[in-house]
């Protein structure tokens, strides 16, 4: 509670105490840096690994359109990659200026497009934006809310990648059970690259795709989610078009050129600690041959590579050899490996309060909030539900908190934060009558006076802290000390001033704070 009681503030004491409730308020929105500045990195990280698949899928797509002027059995199959790729480049740039969008809207200004490549966000802690934009405004274009128009294009994205409505594609379903596996694989990836179904939280509650991946989410958060979903469009295209280049030289097939493609079967961007995994294959071959491939000189089984790496972009290089020829095709692959990052938020300020039961937000991106588990040094901590947490350290040492997920059914930490311990600021005292504020302006009736009491609250009233008067305190009425203000209203007369001192309070923890005195007119 800001403002005069019954002992009148100076403009300056109202000034300090303005600015100390704007700071808090500040304070309320804190991100750590280091989480945001990891965000930042591995979004950067990302967009390489963008800009290699691109670079691989335009060498197929250049060795598809040569093969073609020459075979009209690829001329069929090249028709359904170049409407691959135009879908792809479509729902690709939906998605950056969707960015672009949530970017303009935190930093007041429109970046160029590729420009979130390489710059970091002035605003990228804002938690506000990307929620009002995603969750609440309207695509001028077709009226639905932004977070609902994302979800739709996927789905139509997700579906049209494995939709069968070429005659080449029905024809191969309908007589090759190995084409009919490798779709059904393919329906298998694509659903859960591009998945946007609600999410069950810890309470077993559903929550919807668009607030899951949107709401109260920093930008950069929001900005590195998305930046993902363009990777995985990346990886899905150039899945798809080097699956229908081996498929358009299947039937008719003579080996003069081949190319070797390495597939990542879960993407290129994975956690530290979990399996990157990645299948290197001919884009040209005879289905009658297998082909064997070697990485750093060992024969990988079954052509898939599997390994963890270092947090980074992690190379490396190989070779593919076909049946009986001895002609090596070499290959390059790439994947990024990022950092663990958490975003953890105090909904109050950036401080914890020392004996009180601070609330805590605790989120992971991509991983929803049962998987989520929390510890820390010097408090108790509770999970409340949904994200919620409360923290009540129990000493003056700073508290550290650890996060860790559970993904692909493992438990990994995902980063931690350290917050400084404060004790409750000290309240204020105030006159009431019934539960009602008297402030110093206002007389008090002498009639009313009886029923009085000294209350105590927090006087910028950010957390609402129960805060219980100490029996005891000094009452001076007409040059007499009383026992109370029943007693002292026995005595006083109209005009009279009614000076109460020596108030403590306790609070939270057994805290207590000695507080202002008050001054009663009475009328």
């Amino acid at each position: 509670m800001g403002g005069a009681k019954n002992c009148p503030e100076t403009p300056r004491q109202r000034m300090i105490s303005m600015m100390y409730l704007v700071l808090t308020a500040m304070l309320a929105l804190n991100v750590s840096a280091d989480i945001l500045n990891g965000f930042t990195k591995l979004r950067h990280s990302m967009e390489s690994s963008i800009n290699s698949t691109q670079d691989r899928t335009a060498a197929v797509m250049e060795s598809f359109k040569v093969q073609a002027l020459d075979n009209d059995g690829y001329q069929e199959w090249l028709v359904i990659a170049n409407a691959v790729e135009a879908k792809s480049d479509d729902f690709f740039n939906y998605v950056e200026d969707f960015k672009l969008d949530i970017a303009e809207m935190c930093d007041g200004k429109r970046y160029a497009e590729g420009a979130l490549d390489t710059i970091k966000l002035r605003n990228g802690s804002d938690t506000n934006k990307p929620h009002q934009y995603a969750l609440t405004e309207n695509d001028p274009e077709t009226g639905r809310i932004h977070a609902e128009e994302m979800k739709y294009r996927m789905e139509e994205f997700r579906t049209y990648m494995t939709s069968a409505d070429s005659k080449c594609v029905v024809d191969k379903l309908e007589k090759d059970a190995g084409f009919r596996a490798e779709w059904e694989r393919k329906i298998s990836m694509f659903s859960s690259l591009f998945s946007t179904k609600n999410v069950i939280d810890e309470e077993g509650q559903s929550i919807s795709w668009e607030r899951s991946t949107f709401a109260e989410m920093p930008a950069d958060a929001v900005i590195a989610l998305l930046t993902k979903y363009q990777n995985d469009i990346r990886v899905a295209e150039n899945d798809m078009v080097n699956f229908l280049f081996m498929q358009a030289g299947s039937s008719d097939f003579v080996v003069n050129q081949a190319t070797a493609v390495v597939l990542p079967t879960n993407g290129e961007y994975i956690m530290q600690g979990k399996q990157y995994r990645a299948k290197i294959v001919a884009a040209m071959m005879d289905t009658n041959q297998v082909p064997r491939v070697f990485i750093e000189g060992q024969e990988i089984e079954n052509g898939e590579y599997i390994t963890q790496g270092h947090i980074g972009e992690n190379h490396y290089d190989g070779y593919m050899i076909i049946g009986d020829d001895t002609t090596k095709y070499p290959f390059h692959g790439q994947f990024t490996v990022g950092a663990p990052a958490a975003t953890i938020a105090n909904t109050e300020c950036n401080v914890l309060y020392r004996g009180y039961g601070n609330k805590m937000s605790i989120s992971v991106p991509g991983v929803s909030a049962d998987a989520i588990t929390a510890t820390c040094n010097g408090a108790s901590i509770q999970k409340m539900g949904k994200g919620e947490w409360i923290i009540t350290p129990n000493s003056s040492q700073p508290v550290t908190i650890s996060v860790s997920a559970t993904v692909e059914g493992h438990s990994s930490p995902m980063g931690t934060q350290t917050f400084q311990v404060k004790n409750l600021p000290r309240p204020i005292a105030y006159l009431s009558i019934g539960g009602k504020i008297v402030t110093a302006s206002v007389p008090v009736p002498l009639g009313s006076l009886a029923a009085c009491s000294i209350q105590a609250d927090n006087a910028d009233a950010v957390i609402k802290v129960d805060w219980k008067v100490k029996p005891g305190y000094r009452v001076k009425c007409r040059r007499k000390n009383v026992n109370s203000l029943a007693q002292a209203a026995s005595i006083a007369k109209s005009g009279d001033i009614i000076k109460v001192t020596d108030i403590h309070a306790v609070g939270p923890g057994g805290q207590e704070a000695i507080l202002n005195d008050l001054a009663i007119e009475v009328q």
